[in-house]
């Protein structure tokens, strides 16, 4: 039952994402040493050491095209194993039934194991800026209510105390 559940999902996956295939066709083309040797450069590269990717093209003597393909083959799966999408094993399904060889699916694998908790912790560290980017939004806004406050206050208190409001600048 497990086995037909993954199949299904596999040819679910393939029929909703048409670039995949193209990407899977991209890849095929590349001499599988050359796969082995590039693939996980682009990884560290693009992810780890933010290189401009197109600058990869020149260091990794490929063309743009394939840097891209590369690098949208990279994320997908990673965000697919982090989101708890697909598995492992959904992933060498999918590579199998678009023809890529044994070698390239072996690459991709390891790629993804090898960096996993590596991009598990960059999700957790891009998480953790876009909250720390809204708490000082939030923090902004809150002066500003508490400055308002204060001028309101200011302003009740010199009325109670008998002394002349003060003259209203909207009027």
């Amino acid at each position: 039952m497990d086995e037909l559940f993954a199949a299904l999902l596999v040819d679910e996956m393939i029929k909703q994402v048409p670039p995949f295939k193209y990407y899977m066709r991209e890849i095929s083309k590349m001499p599988d040493a050359d796969f082995e040797s590039k693939f996980p450069l682009v990884f560290k590269y693009v992810f780890v050491e933010r290189v401009d990717p197109e600058k990869l093209p020149k260091i990794l003597d490929v063309t743009p095209n394939l840097v891209s393909v590369m690098i949208s083959v990279t994320r997908t799966f990673m965000n697919d194993l982090a989101r708890g999408t697909a598995t492992e094993k959904m992933i060498v399904d999918l590579c199998k039934s678009s023809g890529l060889s044994d070698s390239k699916i072996d690459v991709i694998t390891k790629d993804l194991i090898i960096n996993s908790e590596f991009w598990y912790k960059t999700l957790m560290f891009s998480n953790t800026q876009d909250a720390s980017s809204v708490l000082e939004d939030i923090k902004i806004q809150n002066n500003q209510i508490l400055d308002t406050l204060t001028t309101i206050s200011d302003t009740f208190k010199k009325i109670v105390e008998g002394s002349p409001a003060p003259d209203n600048p909207y009027q």
